[in-house]
């Protein structure tokens, strides 16, 4: 048998996915603040949407986006939310009056601008949309304000900082992807220090998801 037609296909679980990508958001905006307004669309698209009306107006997205904006100058331009539709596998386009639906890249080529321009969430997330919306929120109340510092966060003792944030926002998931790459890297008393933290990241991941015996054997 081939070995390409033995090996295993991963299941595909819609939560999983759907935490996976909204980490990467967040990791990437941490670690170039200049693409952190990707994450204030994300979040105003969730403010707009409810479990019954996912499709959002482009116009009516943009316009709720300028309004978070004023404190944030350039975040309502188009560069965070083409960004956020091509890189993040998030958000789809839909024409209204061909019913076509665009993802990707393939979304940039279609973008109008127009009132004919919906977006919407993913269907295979939508049954998260809770959730999403609480991790959009967090996410934006720990890049929002490092936007306005401008400050730089360099080597372990900047990611330790920057980690404090994201601990602090009960981001414990992404805490942990944050400073897994550190870890990797280190040496010594560094690697281990990280490695501390690491755990105590993960055993309270166990704990908000109720898995207490997970989190007792890592605490």
């Amino acid at each position: 048998m081939d070995q390409a037609e033995g090996a295993a296909v991963r299941p595909f679980h819609p939560y999983t996915e759907l935490r996976n990508r909204l980490s990467e958001l967040l990791l990437e905006a941490l670690s170039a603040l200049d693409r952190g307004a990707v994450v204030l669309w994300l979040r105003t698209y969730y403010h707009l949407a409810r479990p019954d009306n996912l499709s959002i107006p482009l116009p009516s997205l943009a316009e709720a986006v300028s309004r978070e904006a004023r404190d944030w100058p350039g975040a309502d331009g188009r560069g965070p939310f083409e960004a956020l539709l091509a890189d993040f596998d998030l958000l789809q386009l839909r024409h209204l009056e061909s019913d076509t639906v665009y993802r990707g890249a393939a979304a940039l080529d279609a973008l109008r601008w127009s009132a004919e321009d919906v977006i919407e969430m993913y269907p295979e997330f939508r049954s998260h949309l809770g959730y999403a919306a609480q991790r959009a929120e967090k996410f934006w109340a720990v890049v929002g304000p490092l936007m306005q510092q401008r400050c730089a966060n360099e080597g372990i003792e900047g990611v330790v900082a920057l980690g404090t944030l994201v601990f602090n926002a009960e981001l414990f998931f992404e805490y942990h992807e944050l400073l897994e790459e550190h870890w990797r890297e280190a040496e010594g008393d560094p690697k281990r220090f990280l490695q501390g933290l690491i755990q105590v990241a993960v055993g309270l991941h166990h704990w908000q998801h109720g898995n207490y015996n997970g989190a007792v054997i890592l605490l």
